[in-house]
């Protein structure tokens, strides 16, 4: 579990790791790290659910406009394969006559699937946030199947964290009446402790790129970040104008070159699917649905055949015979 310190914490509830967020206004120049740090975790984790008060504002959520922070979160959460859950009807942050929409919920495609039931309850909460509920009880049965099939290769030593490890480790003991018990539970406490101080590392990658994604736009976000940062640390001082406006040129820059590539590869695609029907257009459309999970109501089964299979009436066919001369 991340350190409160860095902005979130996450937990692990069977297969999906739940990340919750806080980022305060008077944390304007720390936003931008905050939100690094969050998508390098998330990064190494499948599937997640991100959700927490980010102070931001985005008309995506509903807000009426897009502040700096919401397009900062956009931008961030842009590489993973995130899908946001609000709907925007209804205000999550309620304070006299102020209200927003500032408590967000983001989840892996996976957990998005079907309808999750996203909504602002009248739950009392004794806060000005108001309650939000939301279900993926459909979609983790075959999230945890997939996850079981992922081949495990040991932990990322470059994440390890050396007080995680000693706290995990300190109540262990050796238990068991023989000696092949005593070293297969020391074992077990062992991994346990690597769990909670290490990422796993497992075969493959676990977060591909999205088929639109290029070098260039890798570079040009990573150029976006770095403006980003150099501005936040400015506020206030002298160049700080000056570093905003360079930021924001980059930024639109980044913003072209996604909306170009966006077309570019979808043109693409549509020409591929007639060449190779079982090439990258088939590959890209299998991604969004593998882990969803079948239907198996006899009604909904039912309505699904007449529709793709509806019903001809007989047709009959009438061939003349020519008389022979």
């Amino acid at each position: 579990m991340a350190k409160p310190e860095l902005g979130f914490v996450w937990v692990k509830i069977k297969g999906v790791y739940l990340y919750s967020c806080y980022i305060p206004p008077r944390m304007d120049d720390e936003f931008g790290a905050i939100l690094d740090r969050i998508v390098t975790d998330a990064k190494e984790r499948s599937p997640v659910a991100i959700a927490g008060d980010f102070n931001a504002w985005a008309v995506e959520w509903g807000s009426k406009k897009t502040n700096w922070r919401g397009q900062s979160l956009l931008e961030a959460f842009a590489v993973l394969d995130l899908q946001l859950l609000n709907d925007g009807e209804l205000p999550t942050f309620i304070q006299g006559e102020c209200t927003s929409m500032i408590d967000l919920t983001f989840t892996s495609s996976s957990l998005a699937r079907g309808n999750c039931d996203w909504e602002v309850s009248d739950i009392i909460t004794l806060s000005d946030h108001r309650a939000i509920t939301w279900n993926t009880a459909g979609q983790l049965r075959q999230v945890q199947v997939s996850a079981q099939r992922k081949k495990f290769t040991g932990w990322r030593a470059n994440t390890f964290d050396v007080e995680a490890f000693r706290v995990s480790m300190e109540s262990s003991c050796a238990e068991g009446s023989t000696a092949e018990e005593k070293v297969a539970h020391v074992m077990r406490e062992v991994a346990r402790a690597c769990d909670t101080a290490m990422h796993r590392r497992r075969k493959g990658n676990r977060h591909l790129p999205v088929y639109w994604w290029s070098e260039d736009i890798n570079k040009l976000r990573a150029e976006s970040l770095r403006a980003r940062r150099q501005a936040q640390k400015a506020r206030g001082k002298p160049c700080f104008l000056q570093l905003e406006v360079v930021f924001k040129e980059i930024r639109r820059n980044l913003r072209k070159a996604i909306g170009d590539s966006k077309k570019r590869c979808w043109i693409e695609l549509i020409e591929e699917v007639n060449n190779d029907p079982w090439g990258r257009p088939y590959k890209v459309v299998m991604s969004k649905l593998n882990g969803y999970q079948q239907p198996t109501c006899p009604d909904q089964l039912e309505r699904i055949v007449k529709v793709l299979f509806p019903m001809q009436e007989p047709f009959e066919y009438h061939v003349e015979h020519e008389e022979k001369k």
